[in-house]
């Protein structure tokens, strides 16, 4: 959870026009995250995200972790839509929940200016209703400031009717979500490969059942030569069939292609 623009020097009028703006971003179906990463200084590793329904575009991550909890959502067949740095955007609303919990609400650093508070991701599921998702790490759950904003943002989220959900890093920094990243690149392809995945997949299969103890390398190329494509067009095809699940392999082994299919327990489920 990150608690608005981290800018030195922010005043009011300035606060109020990064709200402006945040508002006109979501109303218009342009949307842009309140903070983005160069807006913000924070311990983890941020990044940006490409969103896989949406060439061009690409999601603000304030930390590995939220890069994590990111590609896993994208998984999630009932969320159809993700916006991540989201703000909360009725001051008065989170001041009085704040004044009612006896919590300092949440500064700009070095301010007495009270500072938007930001949803690391504001979820729409399938049924309409909405998941605000706040990804922490574990060794920060003992610190009484950090339990304060987190009841803060439930209190906030409970009263407009969000569903809530908080992610610790111990629960994403899995192998099987390390896998899920290792694999992203093929979330979506281009018309050619798309065309062909069809008939990809069937060879890729043949070679699974008549060479398990090969390295997966040795697969995918055979798959590349069957099809008439590169070797990279291949291996972002195996990316494509893992991440639709028409291929799994053991979530607790890293999937590495100098491993062979056998190794890795990679089965084929179309």
């Amino acid at each position: 959870m990150s608690m608005g623009k981290k800018r030195i020097g922010v005043t009011e009028a300035l606060r109020t026009q990064h709200l402006q703006e945040f508002e006109r971003g979501l109303s218009s179906g342009n949307y842009k995250p309140y903070i983005r990463t160069q807006d913000f200084s924070s311990r983890g590793i941020r990044g940006r995200i490409a969103d896989p329904n949406s060439p061009g575009s690409s999601y603000h991550c304030m930390s590995l972790n939220e890069t994590f909890k990111l590609i896993d959502l994208f998984r999630n067949p009932e969320i159809c839509d993700i916006k991540e740095q989201y703000a909360y955007v009725n001051l008065e609303k989170s001041k009085s929940f704040a004044k009612a919990l006896q919590i300092r609400h949440p500064r700009y650093k070095w301010s007495r200016l009270d500072a938007a508070i930001t949803f690391d991701f504001f979820c729409t599921l399938r049924s309409g209703r909405h998941l605000v998702v706040s990804v922490k790490p574990e060794r920060d759950m003992e610190e009484p400031r950090v339990q304060e904003k987190l009841l803060l943002e439930k209190s906030i989220c409970d009263s407009e009717g969000y569903e809530y959900l908080l992610v610790l890093d111990s629960e994403i920094k899995t192998e099987q979500n390390r896998n899920l990243i290792r694999v992203f690149k093929g979330a979506k392809l281009n018309n050619k490969l798309e065309e062909i995945y069809p008939k990809w997949l069937s060879h890729f299969s043949h070679y699974l059942l008549l060479l398990p103890h090969e390295p997966l390398s040795d697969l995918i190329q055979n798959a590349a030569t069957s099809n008439d494509v590169s070797y990279q067009e291949s291996f972002r095809l195996m990316q494509h069939a893992f991440w639709l699940g028409h291929l799994e392999s053991d979530p607790e082994l890293p999937l590495l292609p100098e491993h062979s299919p056998y190794l890795l327990g990679v089965e084929c489920h179309v």
